[in-house]
């Protein structure tokens, strides 16, 4: 299927991850999807993919970022070894820094992930045609693979012409869709609270996910982060019925999701309480 602004459009996880590990060997890969929608944990998780090779992961966020030097916060540094633990990094400016390092371990493969890259100042257009290329200072890097992330739509900013032919034959742009069962299957992967998963199991992909359709200015919008917040939240609270999950988003239900998401999720925690009772 084809997008509106020319994206390829695919909503299957298993087939979204077999295009990529066909294609980011040869060419630079732009996911496009609102916020939230889960592209930056897909791109975290090709550090795992056999056939792709990568040794390190670096995870460069451009809002805001000028060229200036090109200095780029690095937000994570994830390091492949035999547990695939994470190494966090604080937040720093360096100036050309990796590159250098990818240059300097030509035995080491790279991926670097450019996230919100529409969101970055123009100026900085001429150094990244070099990078989506490839190409570091002018100099081929072929341990190098490069992928970028960008919201679209009129409700974003961007700094970038997204029909610019220049940026678009440098890179083949795909949008990710996730469905249900991809994010039931991520949660259920990553050993989220099994209260929050039977809650949700009968929720409409768009009450899971919702981006746009709040009608309050300063309501919350729905993202699979929300989701993460409240695995994170009811980890440590030890939430481990649904009488005490309803409990608490009655309460705080609005820091996380939508009205109509909130709602949906309350019904079913109300419902699954009342069918343990039974029981």
């Amino acid at each position: 299927m084809i997008g509106k602004y020319g994206q390829i459009i695919i909503n299957d996880k298993k087939t979204l991850l077999k295009e990529i590990t066909t294609m980011l060997p040869y060419t630079t890969i732009h996911l496009i999807g609102p916020s939230g929608s889960g592209k930056t944990s897909l791109v975290e998780s090709l550090i795992n993919i056999k056939e792709l090779e990568i040794d390190e992961l670096k995870i460069v966020r451009l809002q805001g970022v000028s060229s200036e030097d090109f200095r780029l916060p690095v937000v994570k540094t994830l390091k492949k070894n035999f547990s695939f633990e994470e190494e966090r990094k604080v937040v720093e400016l360096i100036n050309m820094g990796i590159f250098q390092e990818i240059l300097d371990n030509p035995d080491k493969k790279y991926l670097v992930f450019f996230d919100e890259l529409l969101r970055a100042e123009a100026s900085i257009t001429p150094l990244l045609f070099g990078l989506l290329e490839r190409r570091i200072n002018g100099i081929k890097a072929p341990n190098m693979l490069v992928m970028c992330s960008s919201n679209y739509g009129d409700e974003y900013i961007s700094n970038f012409d997204f029909s610019d032919s220049a940026l678009r034959r440098r890179q083949i742009f795909i949008e990710y869709k996730p469905s249900k069962d991809d994010i039931l299957d991520f949660m259920k992967e990553n050993r989220y609270n099994d209260i929050l998963i039977s809650a949700i199991s009968d929720m409409k992909i768009e009450e899971i996910i919702s981006h746009g359709d709040t009608s309050l200015e300063l309501e919350q919008d729905t993202q699979l982060g929300s989701w993460s917040l409240l695995n994170d939240r009811w980890k440590k609270l030890k939430i481990e019925t649904f009488k005490a999950g309803r409990l608490d988003i009655s309460k705080y239900g609005e820091y996380f999701f939508s009205s109509k998401t909130k709602k949906k999720f309350l019904n079913n925690l109300t419902l699954l309480e009342q069918l343990d009772d039974i029981d």
